[in-house]
């Protein structure tokens, strides 16, 4: 399977089928334009797979970052596989990429959170198969509805 870096409008357009099913509120235009805000201005970099017909079956977005606690790390934002592709081995493709990225630049781990609720412990087995520690919980504020 080849990686492929998503970093044109026409090729967010090609793996949001495959985001959507991890960001279900996007709609393709706000997926695009938020993916090409958060590439130039955080560092933001989405990568995904694409099959024999050119459809995206995976993708991944992650950034580099560094907090006091963490010291420099990559972060995954987004790590989906398309449903139908499920069991093809694209999400180890794209998690064995990163972590060899973050491992090569010499950074202390990489990070990711994911959600607590239904239907997402098949992704947490996912991560503690891949040698993921649940180490902490993550508490929001959400500022838009107070």
């Amino acid at each position: 399977m080849t990686i492929r870096h998503a970093t044109t409008s026409e090729q967010l357009r090609l793996v949001y089928p495959v985001m959507r099913e991890l960001r279900p509120h996007l709609s393709e235009d706000a997926f695009v334009e938020q993916a090409l805000r958060q590439m130039r201005e955080h560092g933001y970099i989405l990568i995904y797979l694409e099959d024999d017909t050119g459809t995206a079956i995976g993708a991944a977005g992650y950034r580099r970052t560094e907090m006091l606690h963490w010291s420099k790390v990559l972060y995954i934002d987004d790590l989906v596989t398309a449903e139908a592709a499920r069991g093809r081995g694209a999400a180890d493709h794209l998690f064995t990429h990163i972590v060899e990225t973050a491992k090569a630049e010499g950074l202390a781990a990489v990070h990711l959170d994911s959600g607590t609720h239904a239907g997402r412990w098949d992704a947490h087995r996912f991560y503690l198969t891949h040698g993921m520690n649940i180490t902490s919980y993550h508490f929001v504020l959400n500022l838009k509805s107070t």
